[in-house]
């Protein structure tokens, strides 16, 4: 039987005048295991009306699998407060569509994951600090051209998360 656990980090973006293409990776994350099952389920997602891991996943695999492929998501750690600000969306949506290429063997390349990511989220900024950690900066225009740069390990950021939903 099938399994991958999958960790993904915070993020934060619209960084300066960077507006939905600049995002950094946060020492906070969310780590998920995933396994095949014989009907859907979800474990540690009390509260969560909208699951975006498991929505995430289903949209892979019903655009390029067109039949059903039940897994067990479980939420094994949950460091990222939803709807704060700090890339909840991001982290959900990459690691359930991780989960599914994982699944379907492979069957997208990097580049064809990375813009299912883009376009189910909106914008690449958390998307991709998410998925490949540090800065990143993302420009698109009839390619999408990533940019990675690490942060000094001399740099600490101090996290102000509101006790209200951000939309």
């Amino acid at each position: 039987m099938k399994k991958i656990k999958i960790k993904v980090p915070a993020t934060s973006a619209n960084l300066g005048p960077g507006f939905d293409f600049l995002g950094i990776a946060l020492n906070l994350y969310n780590e998920f295991i995933f396994e095949e099952a014989k009907e859907y389920k979800e474990i540690g997602f009390e509260g969560i009306d909208n699951n975006m891991v498991l929505a995430s996943y289903k949209y892979i695999i019903d655009k390029y699998y067109k039949k059903d492929l039940p897994i067990c998501i479980k939420l094994e750690k949950n460091d990222i407060p939803a709807s704060h600000g700090l890339g909840s969306s991001a982290s959900a949506i990459v690691s359930g569509m991780l989960a599914a290429n994982y699944f379907l063997n492979g069957l997208l390349s990097e580049k064809e994951l990375i813009k299912e990511m883009i376009a189910y989220e909106g914008h690449p900024d958390n998307v991709m600090a998410c998925l490949y950690g540090g800065l990143t900066s993302t420009v698109m225009d009839e390619e999408i051209n990533i940019f990675k740069y690490d942060v000094s390990k001399d740099l600490y950021f101090n996290v102000l998360i509101p006790s209200y939903n951000v939309k």
